[in-house]
């Protein structure tokens, strides 16, 4: 059994019975708020924000958790389930898909809820955590029987919710099972059949055809090693670059160790061959045992991948091979792409920026604004309105994907 919750900011998560559950499928508003964003036209400048506004009023449940001790959706407080949610993007034709699949998989692999997520973009499959498995195990496990290639992998906290969807966008389930109690014992970083998995998967992500086509990320001749390094750029300095950028600059807190490692491993294997001993060498150990780090990174290097290295790892190595080229007294790229230099700074935003990359300034300090205005109670200046108003900033970061606006969020 799991929890259901009134909305992701309304409520509290409570048991989601057999009763409750097809309530909340068969509800007409959970049906008009769905169908409301079918109607919805992708092509619309305000699409994403329509639909998350619409998204945000259906009911939600959160399958990791059968409940919560203090009565919050919050990871720390909750009861595992045995239950594992595997999230799959950017699907065209869901129904299509399901269609070409062999039903006798779902029950195979122990999956009992195969829905249309509700952007109508998506699929949302509902699983057992077998004995020893942890959430993400499980999700490896249904993904590979089903062969998915690539899902969201960050749909691994006890707490991750899911938007309930009407019974027609459900296209296989097995009501009994997905509400039953899962008498199982959870897999801990020790679990002898987690590591068993997660050996398997390894050997057979690591085939020898997997190098192929990208450069070796050891310096290395006849099996010793000269320089842990990627295209002579240190792999310190890469990984550096990543937590940076991730927002890990000052290390993992306690509770996203394991979290913080596997994030960094996922993107490092693509420049480590996916070499499970290489890794840990390269890698910061955030405070954890050998054995805790191995069995993550292993984890790590048996996610399935994409056939080229993420636009996040390329963005890295490109700053570093900047900052390489300026510490050589070469004329980076990035100078000859702006020629306008901050100004001399006060003392408070030179702090702020005084850990940053000289590229990451001026965002630090467009992104500060909104906070120390907030801070200047006493200030007040006149608007174009002839009124006198507060420091009220809003500031908008603009960039692609994965090229590292995220680090402002541990400055801040």
């Amino acid at each position: 059994m799991f929890t259901y919750q009134e909305s992701v900011s309304k409520g509290t998560p409570m048991p989601c019975t057999k009763e409750k559950w097809n309530e909340l499928i068969d509800s007409p508003r959970v049906k008009n708020i769905c169908k409301a964003i079918a109607a919805l036209d992708p092509e619309a400048a305000d699409y994403n924000d329509r639909k998350q506004a619409l998204k945000k009023r259906l009911p939600i449940i959160i399958p990791h958790a059968a409940s919560f001790r203090n009565g919050k959706r919050v990871s720390a407080d909750a009861v595992p389930s045995g239950l594992a949610m595997l999230d799959v993007d950017h699907v065209p034709d869901p129904r299509q898909w399901f269609e070409s699949f062999d039903k006798t998989k779902f029950i195979e692999h122990h999956i009992f809820l195969v829905a249309i997520t509700a952007s109508g973009k998506g699929l949302r499959l509902i699983g057992a955590r077998l004995p020893g498995e942890t959430i993400e195990a499980a999700q490896l496990r249904m993904a590979q029987a089903l062969g998915i290639t690539e899902y969201d992998a960050v749909t691994k906290d006890l707490a991750r919710a899911s938007y309930v969807v009407p019974r027609e966008y459900i296209l296989w389930m097995d009501e009994e099972a997905l509400l039953a109690p899962q008498d199982v014992e959870f897999a801990s970083q020790e679990s002898s059949s987690l590591e068993t998995l997660v050996a398997t998967t390894v050997s057979q992500e690591l085939s020898p055809a997997c190098g192929q086509g990208r450069t070796s990320c050891l310096d290395a001749e006849e099996g010793e090693e000269r320089e842990l390094s990627y295209k002579g750029i240190p792999y310190a300095d890469i990984v550096e670059e990543m937590m940076l950028q991730l927002g890990m600059a000052g290390g993992a807190e306690p509770g996203e160790r394991n979290t913080s490692l596997f994030a960094l491993a996922t993107y490092l294997r693509y420049i480590c061959d996916f070499n499970a001993e290489v890794m840990p060498k390269v890698l910061p150990d955030f405070g954890l045992s050998e054995q805790e780090r191995r069995q993550v990174i292993a984890s790590a290097i048996g996610r399935p991948r994409k056939a080229e290295v993420p636009v996040f790892v390329q963005s890295a190595i490109a700053v570093c091979q900047r900052e390489r080229e300026v510490l050589e007294g070469e004329k980076s790229q990035l100078a000859k792409a702006s020629e306008m230099a901050l100004p001399q700074l006060p003392p408070l935003l030179k702090i702020l920026c005084r850990r940053l990359p000289t590229s990451y300034r001026p965002a630090m300090i467009i992104a500060s604004l909104p906070v120390l205005g907030t801070l200047a109670t006493r200030i007040r200046f006149e608007y174009l309105d002839r009124q006198e108003h507060s420091l009220s900033f809003f500031a908008c970061i603009s960039a692609p994907a994965a090229t590292g606006k995220s680090f402002i969020r541990k400055p801040l």
